[in-house]
């Protein structure tokens, strides 16, 4: 999390944007240790730090999602928890959004590489 924050401020504070959407890969949760709590409280103070030193209009910040292989049983259990604390955080706040993908929530085909963590063709097309 922390080579995101240092990433994103040295990023867009550069580019001077009025609209911010992001989206994160989160290998944060891969630690067993990690906690989805904690997760979600530095993702909200990266986007409060954001709203407020850039003066954005809006901010967006895309689902973390599940793997096809997960590094531990329960891992995306805890992608789903994590979402669902960004997704009531940002109900309190007009400038932010929090955005599900509904091509990649529950989709009809194979969304992954072989991996099982990377999007392969179809995935990426239902992202975009």
């Amino acid at each position: 999390m922390e080579k995101l924050i240092k990433f994103a401020l040295q990023t867009i504070r550069g580019t001077a944007p009025s609209v911010v959407i992001m989206d994160i890969g989160l290998n944060d949760l891969c630690d067993k240790d990690a906690d989805p709590d904690t997760v979600a409280l530095s993702i909200l103070a990266l986007v409060e730090l954001l709203l407020k030193d850039l003066q954005l209009i809006c901010f967006v910040l895309s689902q973390v999602l599940p793997r096809k292989n997960q590094p531990f049983s329960g891992y995306n259990r805890r992608v789903w928890h994590l979402n669902g604390l960004l997704k009531e955080a940002f109900k309190s706040d007009p400038g932010a959004k929090f955005w599900l993908h509904p091509g990649l929530c529950n989709p009809l085909q194979n969304i992954f590489t072989r991996d099982g963590i990377h999007l392969n063709d179809e995935g990426h097309q239902a992202l975009y």
